[in-house]
């Protein structure tokens, strides 16, 4: 059975002990989760210097990669991750009510390797179709635009394989999008039961 995620979910960043969102991209049943010894992150060049006397740990910035591997005992996918991370202070009350504070390193995808699969595209769906669905699929992290770009597009080619008419309206609003390098869905509603911006809500 396939499962679904949850693509709200997987814009947060996460934490090492945290639970993930992530759906293996071969299997599609079972999750990934992170291969802990293969965790590796470094701070970045600008955050590195500490000495000022107004420094603050939430000023520190990583970069991370890590290995994940799939919980599907008949799949055991392996895919890698890489991304970003911060920090950031906590506030929470003890057991004897006392308000308390920690800091806490969070991490932000920016690329899978294979990419996740965020929706679940069916096999009668045409080559020109998925191919574009599969390239929005691999920006969804790190250019959200750019995947709704490939979205657009994507739904274009459905339309014209399903021999359906754009408006003069509409095709013009496309044309406006692509010349302002914006999605039509920015400046129109969806037609029918087709949405531009499926992935991006």
């Amino acid at each position: 059975m396939n499962l679904s995620m949850d693509r709200k979910a997987l814009k947060l960043p996460f934490t090492l002990n945290g639970p993930k969102n992530w759906v293996c991209p071969t299997c599609q049943s079972g999750m990934l989760g992170i291969k802990i010894d293969s965790f590796n992150k470094n701070e970045i060049r600008k955050s590195r210097n500490h000495s000022y006397e107004a420094w603050d740990p939430e000023w520190i910035q990583f970069t991370f990669s890590c290995l994940l591997d799939c919980t599907n005992a008949h799949c055991k996918e392996t895919v890698s991750c890489t991304g970003v991370g911060s920090v950031e202070e906590n506030y929470f009350t003890d057991e004897d009510g006392n308000p308390r504070s920690r800091y806490e390193e969070y991490y932000t995808p920016k690329y899978f390797e294979p990419h996740l699969r965020l929706i679940e595209v069916p096999k009668v769906c045409p080559e020109s179709v998925s191919t574009l669905l599969d390239e929005s699929f691999k920006l969804f992290f790190c250019s959200p635009s750019a995947a709704s770009n490939n979205v657009r597009m994507a739904l274009e080619e459905l339309l014209t394989a399903l021999k359906v008419r754009l408006s003069k309206e509409t095709e013009t609003v496309h044309q406006l999008a692509r010349a302002d390098n914006l999605t039509a869905n920015t400046l129109c509603p969806a037609e029918g039961t087709y949405s531009c911006n499926q992935m991006a809500r």
